[in-house]
C-alpha cells in the first residue's frame, strides 16, 4: 500500500470504527488483567457461573480482541464480520445471565452500541470500499 493510499484510508476511517477499535483494545486489556490479577482460585461452582470464561480464557480473549481491533483499524472486512459475531455472542451471554438472574447490563449496552456503530452507513461503506481496493489491487 502506498503512502497516499495509507493516508486516504486513515482519513476515510469513520469515527465509529475508531471508537469500536479503541473499545476492543480496552476490552482486551481488561480481559487479560482479570485473568492475571483476578481470583487465583477457581472452583467448579465458578466454572458453572456466567463469568467463568474470563478466568479460563482471559489471555485468549484478549489476543483475539487485539487482533480484531487491528483489523478494524485497517478497515478489514473480516474484522467487521468477526466483531459483529463477537457482539452477538456477548449479547447472547448477557441475555443468558439476565435469564438466570445475574444481569450484565453493561455488556448488553456495549453489544448494542457496537452493533449500531457497525451498521452505520458510513462504517459499512468504509469496509466495502477497502474490500474493493484489495480486489482491484490483487
Amino acid at each position: 500500500m502506498s503512502e497516499q493510499d495509507r493516508i486516504a484510508t486513515e482519513q476515510d476511517r469513520p469515527f465509529g470504527v475508531t471508537v469500536i477499535a479503541t473499545a476492543m483494545v480496552a476490552n482486551a486489556i481488561i480481559a487479560a488483567a482479570r485473568f492475571y490479577f483476578g481470583d487465583a482460585t477457581l472452583t467448579w461452582g465458578d466454572v458453572l457461573q456466567t463469568g467463568f470464561y474470563f478466568e479460563l480464557a482471559g489471555p485468549f480473549l484478549g489476543a483475539v480482541g487485539l487482533i480484531m481491533s487491528v483489523g478494524l483499524w485497517h478497515l478489514q472486512r473480516w474484522a467487521w464480520v468477526a466483531t459483529m459475531s463477537w457482539a452477538g455472542i456477548n449479547m447472547g451471554q448477557a441475555l443468558w445471565a439476565y435469564w438466570i438472574g445475574e444481569p450484565q447490563y453493561s455488556a448488553m449496552a456495549l453489544s448494542v452500541v457496537i452493533v449500531l456503530y457497525l451498521n452505520q452507513r458510513d462504517v459499512q461503506l468504509a469496509f466495502i470500499e477497502s474490500t474493493r481496493g484489495i480486489m482491484r489491487d490483487g
